[in-house]
Parts: C-alpha cells; structure tokens; sequence
C-alpha cells in the first residue's frame, strides 16, 4: 500500500472512531407528587436525554460535562421542553457520575430556554440526585409541578458501529471511492 493510500486511511479513521463511541444516556423520572397552578397534573414528570461524545466509563465522580462534549440534549416535563435545538440560546447544566458498571448513579440535569431562565425560576426543567432527589417542571415559581425522594432510572444506548449510524457506511463508500480514483478507476 502506497504512502497516500495509508495518509488517506488514517484521514478517515478517526472520523469512524468519534461516530462509534458517542453513547446516549436518557432518563425517565416518576410522576409528579406536587402540583402548584393549573398546568401541570400529577401525570407529568420529567424525562431527559443526552448523547455524549464518549462513555463516561465505571466509577466516575460526580462532574461537570461541558458543552463541548454534549451533541445533544433535551428535557421535558410534558407541559414545557427545551433542547440543544430550541431558539434562542438554550442553557443546559450537566453533572454525571457513574457506579462500577458504568451506569449513571448521581446527577444534576437542568435545562432552560436561556441562562436567565434559570435566574428566575421561569421556564425550567431539572432533575437531581446527589445528594438530593428531585424532578422539577415550573412554568413560573407559581405554576409546576415536582416530586421528591423518588428518583427516576438511566438508561444508556449505543449506536450500532455499522447499524443505524449513516456516517460509518458513507466514510466507507468515500474510501472506497477515494481508492479507485487513486488507482486510477473512476467510480
């Protein structure tokens, strides 16, 4: 094999590696024992999703993830959503830490159409534990609803290396192509 030929494979190599390792950690709370206003019932509840860059791996402590390692995000409490692709500049605070099996053990998870949200309590969705358990869903400190001391359960989902991910098959067809035009055989 050529010396471009090996340039060009360890071009594309890194990019199957990020599409293999990204891990969604998605999060189903209990139904709210509280409610405040008219909104909300006590069949709502939060629910929230998060597909990092990487697996967390066993027995991390509880840290802060930063935006750079979140592709996406989204929290809901069946009344008020918000996610990485809402208008505007929706704020999100995440802290995970995982037991010895990898899987998340505590957290805070809140998300807000904008950081000022967040200042007034208006518009926010969050869960807790760590110390504390809590899921909360406000409208305004006077309307929401909430439930405390009964956590919810993570589930975690890997992607398929060549399953469902679109961006394996397709860097493989571009190599392939890359390939025959370098020996001179056109696609």
């Amino acid at each position: 094999m050529s010396l471009s030929r090996k340039l060009l494979l360890l071009a594309v190599l890194p990019v199957l590696h990020i599409a293999a390792d990204t891990i969604t950690y998605t999060y189903v709370g209990k139904d709210f024992t509280h409610i405040v206003g008219a909104d909300y019932t006590d069949n709502d509840f939060v629910s929230a999703s998060v597909t990092l860059l990487s697996p967390l791996g066993a027995d991390a402590p509880l840290q802060y993830i930063p935006q750079a390692d979140v592709l996406e995000w989204s929290i809901t409490d069946k009344v008020y959503s918000v996610s990485s692709s809402s208008p505007g500049l929706p704020y999100l605070f995440l802290s995970l830490s995982t037991d010895s099996a990898g899987d998340i053990s505590s957290w805070e998870f809140f998300g807000s159409s904008s950081l000022g949200a967040f200042e007034a309590a208006d518009d926010t969705v969050y869960t807790e534990n760590d110390g504390y358990a809590s899921d909360v869903g406000e409208l305004t400190p006077f309307d929401g609803g909430y439930n405390l001391y009964t956590p919810g359960v993570w589930t975690t989902e890997t992607p398929e290396p060549f399953g469902e991910n679109v961006l394996l098959p397709g860097a493989f067809l571009l190599l392939l192509c890359l390939y025959k035009m370098m020996r001179g055989v056109h696609p």
